[in-house]
């Protein structure tokens, strides 16, 4: 009788600790599961926010770089438009100087010698004596502006 007790007390004893052991086991496998569950979901939402901030920061990158190129691209238009612009109008100056120089010159020549070699070479042209009886040219009425009134009495 007593051996049987002790049997089934061994028995029990047995069964529980297997049982303990079991639930332990299967509590740990769980921790474990949840765990890695856990650890891969952390994972992946990281990578997803690093990639999204990667493809955010390039996007930006990417379009500051093309908002500088546009900048630039526009800036050496507009100073190659303020070149052309002071280009023609040094041009004009020079041409506008060099014209007021030789006019100049042929008002000192025909104030010298009174005769205007531009006016000598008209004259001898039927036409323009027949329509200017004076003589009176174009180019004499650039005149008048330095010499006066004089230019018409030829």
């Amino acid at each position: 009788m007593v051996l049987i007790m002790v049997l089934i007390m061994v028995l029990i004893m047995v069964l529980l600790m297997v049982l303990i052991m079991v639930l332990i086991m299967v509590l740990i496998m769980v921790l474990i599961m949840v765990l890695i569950m856990v650890l891969i979901m952390v994972l992946i939402m990281v990578l997803i926010m690093v990639l999204i901030m990667v493809l955010i920061l390039v996007l930006i990158m990417v379009l500051i770089m093309v908002l500088i190129m546009v900048l630039i691209m526009v800036l050496i238009m507009v100073l190659i438009m303020v070149l052309i612009m002071v280009l023609i109008m040094l041009t004009q100056n020079i041409r506008l100087l060099m014209e007021h120089a030789g006019l100049e010159w042929e008002v000192k020549l025909y104030a010298m010698t009174g005769k205007d070699p531009v006016v000598d070479k008209m004259c001898c042209f039927d036409t323009v004596k027949k329509e200017y009886p004076a003589c009176v040219g174009p180019k004499l009425a650039r005149f008048s502006a330095f010499v006066g009134d004089n230019v018409v009495q030829i």
